[in-house]
């Protein structure tokens, strides 16, 4: 089974240490809550870390506020959950300096590409989000989905799947997701946060992106850029570049019509 590894793991320790990649987005930031609070029912002493900021999109997930920059985190850390990593160095390198040498480290991830780094190890590319794995784990060991956990869940789900919009929505994970709402998680409050609001600065970059829309291949193709000139012009951070769903892009030709 490929949970029972994890079981072990969790069984095994008592202090963890959870990271996901840097510049985090809603299921880096979803699956880390969500095993937060799972591995806290337990009893574990838990910090979530990550080289960057949680986004403001994702600030109303409950423990949000508890998520600590790696610079400022006391380590090394011997027992490690890396999340929606294909790499370890993914992390960034001031959270990688968290990780103590000889520290056992678990990854659980839904990249193509992965470099086979951790034990125990989940990695699955047809699951929709990294936040679906957890669910997987946290249900085999029997931990009960609170409130806290489901908004987590669903946000990761629903950041990764564009809000069920993307070819990765299967209906597992529409399954999953209703499961998720059953247990508190509110699709309407999460759908506003991460995709109904963009911040001044946000909109400034996306106007000057689209700006630079370029149509390639006949039409086939369309291209944005997005440089650091932009958000300096802007004045932006890189969370403001997350321009996924604000505005429903399509352009279309004659070329690229179907007939």
């Amino acid at each position: 089974m490929p949970y029972a590894g994890f079981r072990a793991f969790i069984d095994a320790h008592d202090d963890f240490l959870i990271l996901s990649h840097l510049d985090p987005d809603g299921d880096a930031i979803g699956s880390s809550l969500g095993l937060d609070w799972a591995l806290r029912s337990l009893g574990k002493s838990v910090t979530v870390a990550n080289e960057s900021p949680v986004p403001a999109n994702l600030r109303f997930l409950p423990g949000s506020s508890e998520v600590r920059l790696a610079r400022d985190v006391p380590g090394p850390s011997r027992s490690v959950f890396v999340l929606d990593c294909s790499s370890v160095d993914r992390v960034g390198t001031a959270a990688l300096a968290l990780i103590a040498p000889d520290a056992q480290v678990a990854c659980v991830d839904h990249h193509a590409g992965s470099d086979g780094f951790g034990n125990p190890r989940l990695v699955n590319v047809d699951a929709s989000a990294t936040a679906e794995l957890i669910y997987e784990i946290l249900e085999d060991y029997g931990i009960p989905i609170t409130p806290e956990i489901a908004a987590a869940l669903y946000a990761g789900i629903a950041s990764d799947t564009g809000a069920f919009r993307f070819r990765n929505t299967t209906p597992r994970v529409l399954r999953l997701a209703a499961r998720l709402v059953e247990r508190g998680a509110d699709p309407s409050r999460t759908a506003d946060s991460l995709f109904g609001r963009k911040s001044p600065a946000g909109l400034r970059v996306l106007g000057l992106a689209l700006a630079s829309l370029e149509s390639r291949a006949g039409g086939l193709v369309s291209a944005l850029t997005i440089s650091r000139a932009m958000f300096d012009q802007a004045q932006a951070a890189p969370e403001d570049a997350d321009i996924q769903l604000s505005i429903d892009i399509r352009v279309v030709s004659p070329a690229a019509t179907p007939r």
